[in-house]
């Protein structure tokens, strides 16, 4: 079982909106605005893990789809199951379409059951997933839990990987 398999990126600011205006008659093109520019891939997991495997896979390829193509550089921000990263991309990285950035997927959900977190999730826009999972949570027969309503009404002990963790 992969522990982070999930990916999301999220971006701040439009990808494909940013652009300043290089003269009050005519706007920047998309493509003149990533020429020669860098796009901080911000990873929100330590290196080596699975968010780390996949976020760096689409870095190598993501700057060849966007016009213009950027240079991509990823860089390792862990802490608190990416909520680090993610309050960077909110509060501290640039709104011009210049950073990414990977998250995990439980923190819309973490917010809508009302974590105390530093960003909003709804703020954010997604770009794509390059991975996809259906979680799922089994119970051994002998525990007597067979529907939801059952383990509302018994205690059933799990594991996951970790407390903030969609598993």
């Amino acid at each position: 079982m992969r522990r982070h398999s999930q990916l999301s990126v999220l971006l701040m600011g439009g990808l494909l909106a940013g652009g300043l205006a290089s003269s009050p008659a005519r706007a920047q093109s998309v493509e003149e605005f990533y020429k020669g520019k860098t796009i901080n891939f911000i990873i929100g997991y330590s290196p080596g893990g699975g968010y780390d495997i996949w976020a760096r896979l689409v870095a190598r390829h993501i700057g060849n789809h966007i016009p213009g193509k950027p240079q991509v550089v990823p860089r390792n921000m862990p802490g608190a199951s990416s909520r680090a990263a993610a309050a960077s991309m909110f509060a501290v990285q640039p709104k011009d379409g210049t950073a990414l950035a990977t998250g995990d997927q439980s923190l819309s959900l973490a917010q809508a059951m009302g974590e105390n977190i530093q960003f909003d999730t709804t703020k954010f826009i997604y770009i794509g997933n390059p991975n996809a999972e259906n979680n799922t949570t089994a119970a051994w027969h002998t525990t007597g839990i067979k529907t939801i309503e059952d383990v509302k009404q018994k205690e059933l002990p799990v594991g996951a990987t970790g407390g903030s963790t969609s598993s």
